[in-house]
């Protein structure tokens, strides 16, 4: 693989390396040169979307003792046995009047409607059974003490900000990766609306910069990571990697794999620079195949979301020496390829997940089991 970044330049237009890189080798640059960034302490509401820092554990059951569930009288089931209209049990004082939330009181283990209830003469009878834990919510019924609620690299859901306040937890340590997506001259403006989107999807700041002004300047801004859309290829207008030499180190410039081949990366000290190229497709397999999984490290989100494992409905043909960007359809059971180094708008809509097949390998046999990669914005389990 060539990571010298060394490219020839004539008559002023960008260079392709002579060999070209390995995605997964460039990959593994970027990630040694950049640490996950540092966490910041934010409000539950802020947290949503956003990755954990570290994991978080019930330090105390929830709820706390024991709650009423609905709205009534707290008794003893054990005063109830055999009560019915017909034949009620007494009780010489009135059961207490609880809502819902109250506790429960210590003698007391269920919970039931009002107007089973009624007064007479000092005595009070109660028309039917109940049995333990009828309209009470129990302690720790909802989080036993001890349970995880959050583990690190958990993208935060609503639900996860709910049951976190249940728990007491008023704010929580988040990672969020500042990503500048940075239009080029030549980029395409939809397809940088859609970059931005997905970086923001992946739980990013996401700051775009102004069309007017260049890559160079849009380099040297205060980011931790930047995705810059056109301009990476070999045309008389491409500058992107150029602007990139100027600001820092290019890598590589040329990638082995389909679609997505003109794409470049590189360091603007250590902070990782993508360089997707200005058509749709090779943008979209670059994000995937590269800058997915970077903006992943630098929340500290780990892995990959795979989508369930299950067999091709038919093989996938690939060349050895170039890697591709495969698009699959759930359908019956099974992952069927839409086709192997082609993204359209089509496959889009109709994919729920994807794989990129190694450079190394000539492919798969249909009836495969694979276990994809989760398609941003859609789920899947085949």
């Amino acid at each position: 693989m060539a990571m010298d970044g060394v490219q020839s330049r004539a008559g002023g237009v960008q260079k392709l390396d002579r060999a070209l890189n390995s995605v997964e080798g460039v990959l593994m640059a970027l990630q040694g040169a950049c640490a996950p960034v540092r966490s910041v302490s934010v409000g539950l509401a802020r947290a949503i979307g956003l990755i954990a820092a570290r994991d978080y554990v019930a330090t105390h059951p929830v709820p706390l003792h024991d709650e009423a569930l609905i709205d009534g009288r707290a008794v003893a089931s054990v005063d109830l046995i055999g009560a019915s209209s017909m034949s009620p049990a007494f009780a010489s004082a009135e059961p207490p009047l609880v809502r819902v939330g109250d506790l429960i009181p210590s003698d007391c283990d269920c919970v039931i409607d009002d107007d089973l209830v009624v007064g007479a003469s000092g005595m009070f009878e109660i028309h039917s059974v109940a049995a333990p834990g009828d309209g009470v919510r129990r302690a720790g019924e909802d989080v036993g003490a001890g349970a995880t609620l959050l583990r690190v690299g958990a993208r935060i859901r609503v639900w996860d900000a709910h049951v976190l306040a249940a728990a007491g937890c008023a704010a929580i340590d988040v990672r969020h990766p500042r990503v500048r997506v940075v239009a080029s001259s030549t980029g395409d403006d939809a397809t940088s609306r859609l970059i931005t989107t997905l970086a923001r999807d992946e739980g990013m700041d996401v700051e775009v910069s102004s069309a007017d002004s260049s890559v160079k300047w849009a380099l040297n801004g205060d980011f931790d990571a930047a995705l810059v859309v056109g301009g990476s290829g070999a045309s008389v207008d491409d500058e992107s990697v150029e602007a990139l030499r100027r600001c820092g180190q290019v890598i590589a410039h040329g990638f082995a794999i389909d679609p997505g081949r003109t794409g470049a990366a590189g360091l603007v000290g250590e902070k990782p620079v993508i360089c997707l190229p200005g058509r749709f497709d090779s943008a979209i397999a670059i994000y995937l195949a590269l800058a997915r999984p970077l903006l992943r490290h630098l929340s500290g989100a780990g892995p990959l979301p795979q989508a369930g494992p299950a067999p091709l409905a038919r093989k996938i043909a690939s060349s050895v020496g170039v890697a591709q960007v495969c698009l699959l359809e759930a359908v019956d059971g099974k992952w069927t390829p839409l086709a192997a180094g082609d993204v359209t708008l089509a496959s889009l809509l109709r994919a729920h997940a994807y794989l990129v097949v190694s450079q190394g390998s000539e492919g798969l046999a249909e009836g495969a089991v694979v276990a994809p990669l989760s398609l941003p914005g859609r789920s899947a389990c085949a």
